[in-house]
């Protein structure tokens, strides 16, 4: 049996962000920590952030490991998740706009298509 730390390939991040949009909605936005760094790092993204939405705010960020020999296989910290997840639920709570799913972050994002 393989240890954890054989079956599983390095670790990256899923970070989480909630933005409200010009009509201010609440939305909650999706990025990694490849894409994040092919951007420029982190400073580099939440400017891009500053720019496409009237505010954001960084919810949380989660790692996870993929297994090497089966991708469709991860890992994730689930106690992060579970407290992302609350705060999403407190966010959805209190403002009626919000939006009930993720989204992927998009270089070119509009206006939102979900409900």
């Amino acid at each position: 049996m393989k240890s954890h730390e054989q079956a599983y390939g390095e670790p990256f991040a899923v970070m989480l962000y909630h933005v409200t949009d010009t009509h201010g909605r609440h939305r909650f936005l999706t990025m990694n920590s490849f894409a994040i760094e092919h951007l420029g790092g982190i400073d580099a993204f939440e400017g891009i952030l500053a720019r496409q939405f009237q505010t954001s705010e960084l919810l949380g960020t989660t790692a996870v490991a993929v297994a090497k020999e089966d991708p469709a296989k991860f890992a994730v910290d689930t106690v992060t998740a579970y407290r992302i997840r609350t705060r999403i639920e407190q966010i959805v709570a209190a403002c009626p706009s919000s939006s009930h799913c993720l989204e992927p972050w998009l270089p070119s994002m509009g206006e939102c298509t979900l409900h």
